[in-house]
């Protein structure tokens, strides 16, 4: 496929939205693509290919779900030699190199036998993640020699992340009407010495070729009114797992290690009040 075409099929990828969750019509799209070749569904994730003639079996692996777009990308668009979208520097340009290899008639009758795998979920929660259920479904995708999978790494062969720990902090506070602030807790505040730990604390490298494990603030719920102090509030905290390392002991390097140690992050939380000033 040319470099104009392998664009069309990304823009054409890019423009079917397919938030975790909403990966249906990518998934009815494809199974439409790929109708009359040797195709299997699991939910909303596809196989396809595959001949069983003896060929080492080579898996050319993708997911086909995105984060929500923010304005600067909800609409694929080519700007000069580049494209811009909500996937386009995340899986969906691999998945989109996936399916041109798998497309290719020269590739295809090659020494290996290329399957293509679509799946969706990988987004989000582990739960929803359709890997395991097409694993389960296809039990001889287990025996192929090997699975590529494509991320977009800039060329360079990169160490995948085993899992992710998310974890919750809570900061108590007690929300008062911003004209009687003196009567609140403001949970954000109390956040702040936390969260300025967090900033302080450069990635955990691992022994596992370079690896890194970082972890930061993946989000922080509030509650707030233009009127109202903030009251509770929680900071969700994410620190990749690499290969090697246990949960303690990433949590001890990255975070915290025990309750105590968050005690002492966040220090004494004094309640001060101010009084309302007198009226002469």
């Amino acid at each position: 496929m040319a470099a104009t075409a392998l664009g069309d099929l990304l823009l054409d990828l890019l423009a079917l939205p397919s938030v975790t969750g909403e990966e249906g019509p990518i998934a009815d799209w494809l199974e439409h693509r790929y109708a009359g070749q040797r195709l299997r569904r699991a939910g909303h994730s596809l196989v396809v290919g595959g001949s069983d003639d003896g060929r080492p079996v080579v898996l050319l692996v993708g997911h086909t779900d995105v984060v929500p777009p923010t304005d600067a990308d909800r609409d694929p668009r080519r700007d000069g030699d580049r494209i811009l979208g909500r996937g386009a520097s995340g899986v969906k340009s691999g998945l989109a190199v996936a399916m041109d290899c798998s497309e290719t008639p020269a590739l295809r009758a090659g020494p290996y036998d290329l399957v293509l795998v679509a799946y969706a979920g990988e987004e989000g929660p582990h739960e929803g993640n359709e890997l395991g259920a097409v694993l389960t479904a296809m039990p001889d995708l287990a025996e192929a020699a090997l699975a590529v999978v494509l991320e977009p790494t800039d060329l360079t062969v990169q160490l995948g992340c085993m899992g992710a720990l998310h974890a919750e902090v809570s900061f108590l506070g007690r929300a008062a009407h911003s004209a009687r602030p003196w009567q609140g807790e403001n949970a954000l505040t109390k956040a702040g010495g936390f969260l300025g730990e967090l900033d302080r604390r450069p990635p955990q490298d691992v022994d596992v070729d370079g690896a890194a494990a970082p972890a930061g603030v993946s989000r922080f719920d509030r509650r707030l009114l233009a009127q109202v102090v903030l009251g509770p509030a929680t900071a969700r905290l994410l620190a990749s797992l690499a290969s090697g390392r246990r949960r303690r002991a990433l949590l001890g390097a990255s975070v915290w290690a025990t309750p105590e140690d968050v005690g002492r992050q966040l220090g004494p939380q004094r309640r001060r009040r101010r009084r309302p000033p007198r009226r002469g």
